[in-house]
């Protein structure tokens, strides 16, 4: 069971959340950051003198202003795009601030089955601490 595609939740905050998260990795690593041109592959993708050096999946929560929760949980349907030099960036909101976390530190917690507005049960999530993201101002 998967979360159906919301296309008013895409329109409102994809491209605004993946340009906030460029800005950011821009102005923090010294490297240029592109939108990926395959709309079902990962969102950025993170280049350094024209060569892919890493990759960012970015995700728009609707907690505001901080998570809430003692665990951040990460779509099991997202491991696809997991991997050494792969970023996840959760933004609240209100897009102000972001929870970012290396992909491949996913894999060490369990998943999980979570019920959510958008599927009652079998939708599966990485059960992350919070701690364990970094947290960061757009």
């Amino acid at each position: 069971m998967r979360k159906p595609f919301e296309q008013h939740l895409h329109d409102l905050y994809d491209a605004p959340a993946k340009q906030l998260v460029a800005e950011y990795i821009e102005s923090c690593c010294e490297v240029n950051v592109e939108p990926n041109p395959d709309k079902y592959g990962i969102d950025l993708i993170l280049k350094k003198h024209d060569n892919p050096i890493g990759y960012a999946e970015v995700e728009v929560r609707q907690w505001s202003p901080d998570c809430p929760y003692p665990t951040i949980h990460v779509p099991e349907r997202k491991t696809k795009f997991f991997g050494d030099r792969v970023l996840f960036f959760a933004l609240t909101k209100d897009m102000q601030h972001a929870y970012w976390i290396e992909t491949k530190h996913i894999t060490e917690y369990p998943i999980k089955e979570v019920r959510n507005r958008s599927v009652a049960s079998g939708e599966m999530f990485y059960d992350v601490p919070t701690e364990m993201f970094g947290f960061v101002e757009l």
